[in-house]
């Protein structure tokens, strides 16, 4: 008798241990796995809808060695060499000098002050100065209008710093009253120099002009 009750306390603890272990496996091993949290998509990239963000999303982080420069563009610009600048450069320089009116008080000529060299700023604030003394001419009102052409440069040396740019213009004049002379054509000669590693007109003198036949 008391060896079938020792059986029985054994078959009962050995049943409570087994279901115990069962438990236990279920929990770590046979339990569903909780349904996983959708990850936050990447800045730029498109939802789960297949819808791309509204504008104003940040764009994708770069490659790595790829990052941008705080203000800098990402993509390179390349750079214009001074012989393709510098007839832009006497164009721009041309059609600002070359157009006046009298009633401007030479405002043109002082605008461009900052392409100008020492010398030349130096000699333009002493015409300006001359001028301004002279006694009016009585002419109510005088204009003239220059469009620059075709620039060529003409010498072109980068080592010493110096340039020669011949513009071709054509120059309209009005006259009081609203009536318009008949355009010609006239050549400026825009000698640059570089000064501190920024090129600036140093002289400018008009060729003669060429007028159309009547």
């Amino acid at each position: 008798m008391e060896s079938r009750r020792k059986k029985l306390i054994i078959a009962v603890a050995s049943l409570a241990v087994l279901i115990l272990l069962a438990v236990l496996a279920w929990f770590l091993w046979l339990r569903p796995a909780a349904p996983a949290t959708p990850a936050a998509s990447e800045p730029g990239a498109p939802s789960a809808s297949g819808q791309l963000p509204k504008t104003g999303a940040l764009p994708s982080q770069p490659a790595p060695g790829q990052e941008a420069v705080a203000g800098q563009p990402t993509t390179a610009v390349p750079a214009v060499s001074p012989a393709a600048a510098l007839p832009r450069l006497a164009s721009t320089f041309t059609e600002r000098y070359g157009s006046y009116s009298s009633a401007g008080d030479f405002q043109n000529l002082l605008d461009l002050a900052p392409m100008m060299t020492d010398r030349l700023k130096g000699e333009t604030e002493t015409y300006i100065e001359a001028e301004r003394q002279k006694t009016p001419s009585g002419e109510d009102f005088f204009g003239v209008t220059t469009r620059a052409l075709s620039p060529v440069l003409i010498t072109f040396d980068d080592g010493g710093g110096t340039a020669l740019v011949a513009v071709d213009t054509v120059r309209s004049e009005r006259l009081s009253g609203g009536r318009d002379a008949t355009p010609y054509y006239q050549k400026l000669a825009v000698f640059l120099l570089k000064v501190n590693g920024q090129w600036q007109v140093d002289k400018a003198i008009w060729e003669q002009e060429k007028r159309a036949r009547q």
